[in-house]
């Protein structure tokens, strides 16, 4: 159990393209046809975290990036910094890191996507979930410290629903298949160097 403060984390959001990308609260809309990525503050660097968003309309990706890595304007996609430098949940149900994996479950508008990242267990985890129900893939070895994004593509928008510090994690990664950060995922499947749980 995480010795730190259980509840709610103040945030903020990284806008980019600020006038373009509108903030209402805990909801954020791009307003033209461009691409864009709103990152979060704080890093996260220790306890349990789960951070759930709405995806409200035509939002593309959601993932975690190590904590230095910050986007700019020009920026299409958390790809273009670098292939393996990023983890990338997309809503067409794929991950990816270096390799992509299919099989995780698809997001529509409305669903709900989950991000639970265990940075007290070693290795330090993330596990991704959609209306509640855990995936089949999480991730392990991710940075110390990661900062949380999310990627539109052409005009959308999503909500925040949650962004909170728990004392225990949900994940229960019964069945579920490891992957390790930094790893071709592709190549450790076919050779089955992954860790299954």
């Amino acid at each position: 159990m995480s010795e730190d403060k259980k509840g709610p984390v103040a945030y903020s959001a990284i806008l980019p393209l600020q006038d373009s990308v509108k903030a209402d609260g805990a909801t954020f809309t791009l307003t033209t046809e461009k691409f864009a990525v709103v990152q979060f503050d704080p890093p996260i660097n220790k306890g349990i975290l789960r951070i759930e968003i709405q995806n409200v309309e035509y939002v593309n990706q959601i993932g975690i990036s190590p904590e230095n890595l910050l986007f700019g304007e020009t920026i299409k996609t958390p790809i273009a910094r670098g292939l393996g430098r990023t983890v990338s949940y997309f809503f067409t149900g794929e991950i990816q890191q270096n390799g992509m994996v299919k099989n995780q479950e698809y997001s529509n508008a409305g669903d709900r996507i989950t991000l639970e990242l265990n940075m007290d267990t070693e290795p330090k985890s993330l596990t991704f979930f959609i209306n509640n129900v855990e995936q089949k893939f999480f991730v392990v070895k991710i940075p110390d410290s990661v900062r949380l994004w999310v990627h539109f593509n052409g005009i959308g928008s999503f909500k925040i629903l949650n962004f909170e510090r728990v004392a225990a994690p949900l994940a229960k990664h019964e069945g579920s298949v490891a992957l390790i950060w930094g790893d071709d995922w592709e190549e450790a499947l076919k050779k089955k160097r992954c860790l299954i749980q």
